[in-house]
């Protein structure tokens, strides 16, 4: 019976780890990447992916619907904007928030990675509490931005509500 349980226990764990679907959406030659001691401005190429299978349609209290998705955002150089860590990360692994009517986007929970895709996780409680607050599944984005447009979170955001629509 125990070689039973843990038999379907791998099957499960295997087949949640093979349940990410990312689809690759572009790249961004520009993006920033942070500030030197000098104070110039660093910019670098990202590349976005979408899991695809983590879309969830929900809907704000007024009941106006908005798209919930994990987001990849990988650097081909270390993204340094997160000073007060002093970590170089070259991955965020974040849930985004689009609202396709209002052409809009909110940032939720946000986790790092370092150049070898090992989790980063700042030493600080109040970043770890605020940062889990924003997996509860009440949760409701109120940070809304307008999407600029020729950007890749246009691409995301076109992506996106364009998989809803079919």
């Amino acid at each position: 019976m125990k070689k039973l349980i843990l038999a379907s226990m791998l099957l499960a764990s295997s087949q949640m780890a093979m349940a990410v679907n990312w689809v690759y959406i572009g790249q961004d030659n520009r993006s920033f990447l942070g500030m030197t001691q000098n104070n110039e401005m660093v910019y670098g190429t990202i590349h976005s992916y979408i899991d695809k299978d983590s879309i969830l349609i929900k809907k704000i209290p007024n009941g106006s619907p908005y798209i919930s998705v994990w987001v990849n955002t990988r650097y081909q150089k270390p993204f340094f904007g997160i000073p007060r860590y002093e970590m170089e990360v070259y991955q965020f692994k974040s849930i985004i928030y689009f609202d396709c009517n209002k052409r809009s986007v909110a940032t939720g929970y946000m986790s790092a990675y370092d150049k070898n895709g090992h989790l980063i996780t700042p030493n600080s409680l109040d970043f770890i509490v605020r940062n889990n607050n924003l997996l509860k599944s009440d949760f409701v984005p109120n940070d809304w931005k307008k999407v600029v447009p020729d950007t890749i979170t246009e691409k995301e955001l076109n992506t996106v509500c364009s998989w809803v629509k079919q």
